[in-house]
């Protein structure tokens, strides 16, 4: 019975897709980056909004993310893993974070993909003017880090948002 389990557990990595996960940007004028506790999120200080639907955001997760679509990239050293996270907003002003989340095969050395869909959805704060959020990620057991994210003009469709890393706690 542990050999058939065993025979399963290599089949679902053997088969799982591998995927590369891109050098992580250093910090620079389009990149904005914070570490605790060994762990590190890198967020676009402009980042594109290529999804305008659920459904679309949604299809896109089913394959690797394109370069340049990450709006958001988390890296954990326990589990050694990568979360990329693409926006949607949808016509009601909506914030969706769709996932990747990739995992180090420590056979291969190889990052395969582990995890994805839809993680976060948040409306938009009241005020005039363009839509404004207030995301939370947590960054490691000690700290949060809140971030602002703004559409960079009023209405829909949203084509690109602004992220500030401004708040920790």
């Amino acid at each position: 019975m542990l050999w058939l389990s065993l025979v399963g557990i290599w089949l679902v990595t053997a088969f799982a897709p591998a995927v590369e996960a891109q050098a992580l940007p250093s910090p620079t004028p389009e990149w904005a980056s914070l570490q605790s506790g060994g762990n590190e999120i890198t967020a676009r200080r402009t980042a594109p909004v290529h999804y305008r639907t659920l459904a679309a955001l949604t299809a896109a997760l089913e394959q690797p993310l394109p370069p340049r679509s990450q709006a958001i990239r988390l890296v954990r050293t326990s589990p050694p893993e990568t979360v990329e996270y693409v926006v949607c907003v949808a016509p009601e002003g909506t914030l969706l974070f769709g996932e990747q989340v990739l995992a180090l095969d420590p056979r291969t050395g190889r990052h395969v993909l582990v995890r994805r869909g839809l993680t976060r959805g948040y409306p938009p704060l009241d005020h005039g003017g363009p839509w404004v959020w207030l995301v939370e990620f947590p960054l490691s057991r000690e700290v949060n880090v809140t971030l602002v994210v703004r559409a960079t003009s009023a209405g829909w469709p949203v084509r690109n948002v602004t992220i500030d890393m401004g708040q920790e706690r």
